[in-house]
């Protein structure tokens, strides 16, 4: 790599840094796809979820397609250099895309990059499409490679807090079971000084005064 394609890499993972560096959750995913596509010059920008088991189609989370964000979608893996992400590797086509996936008719190049669970399962991708040739493939892979991570780390994140919030609610339910059915078991006289506390009376203490 010569100075100048390093120092024009470099330049390229910092406006892709600071075009993320504020977001988080789903702010991050917009902002990242949409910088990659404006900074790194690619027609289209996309990160997916596999759908089924086994995997058979990708459906877009974030895209971004000729400056404007696209809508979800999804699409048969089936003839596309994205299957061959969903098997766990990175690939990148520099140029003949077409040729050699003819389902990607229009487009010149592609890189793509896998996204793992916690448990390191391939959950999604992450990848770019070009109608022109990429002029660094290395850092192009790179790049994708580094935001790659971040995404990963934004998607677990998102993932455990509706975990979490799931948690929550099933307690939430678990408990007010618990309170239904104590409340059915307990007399019913009691059920009604539990419920109405104000309505338990104390009697008034009775005064005697014996005569003479």
């Amino acid at each position: 790599m010569t100075k100048d394609t390093a120092a024009n890499a470099e330049n390229l993972l910092l406006q892709i840094a600071e075009g993320t560096a504020q977001k988080i959750g789903e702010e991050f995913h917009h902002a990242l796809v949409e910088t990659l596509r404006r900074v790194m010059n690619v027609s289209i920008a996309i990160i997916t979820r596999g759908v089924g088991h086994p995997v058979s189609k990708a459906q877009t989370l974030y895209a971004w397609r000729d400056g404007e964000k696209v809508e979800q979608f999804d699409y048969v893996l089936e003839g596309t250099p994205c299957a061959l992400v969903y098997g766990g590797v990175r690939l990148t086509v520099p140029c003949d895309l077409a040729q050699k996936f003819p389902r990607d008719a229009g487009l010149e190049s592609y890189c793509g990059v896998p996204l793992h669970d916690k448990h390191g399962g391939v959950v999604g991708h992450f990848a770019v499409f070009s109608e022109t040739p990429l002029e660094n493939e290395q850092a192009v892979e790179n790049i994708m490679r580094i935001f790659a991570s971040r995404v990963e780390a934004e998607i677990q994140r998102a993932r455990a807090d509706m975990e979490r919030e799931a948690l929550i609610r099933s307690l939430k339910r678990s408990r007010d079971r618990m309170e239904l059915q104590r409340e059915a078991a307990a007399p019913v006289g009691f059920r009604k000084i539990e419920n109405n506390p104000h309505s338990v009376r104390i009697p008034r203490q009775s005064l005697y005064i014996p005569t003479e």
